[in-house]
């Protein structure tokens, strides 16, 4: 028998796999109803793929940009998407 199998055994009302933003509002959402949670993270911190998330939907040459007067191309879009992981 390993030791695994030695472990005392534990119960929840709640498994929640993953420690992003949706993983940690459904773990503290059924926390709040009275449940009982565990939450599994493969990383040594929670964040997920949010924190690769800029958070903004792109697009190139809106009229928000052409009224501020910024030219932009896809090319250079393309270029700056990169840049804005590293600013996260």
């Amino acid at each position: 028998m390993t030791e695994m199998h030695n472990r005392p055994r534990e119960h929840f009302d709640v498994i929640v796999v993953g420690g992003g933003d949706s993983g940690l509002a459904a773990a503290i959402k059924a926390r709040t109803q009275g449940r009982s949670v565990v939450q599994l993270e493969k990383n040594p911190r929670v964040g997920g793929t949010t924190s690769l998330s800029v958070g903004s939907i792109n697009a190139t040459n809106t009229r928000h940009q052409l009224d501020a007067g910024i030219l932009d191309s896809p090319s250079d879009h393309c270029a700056d998407m990169p840049l804005f992981a590293l600013n996260s």
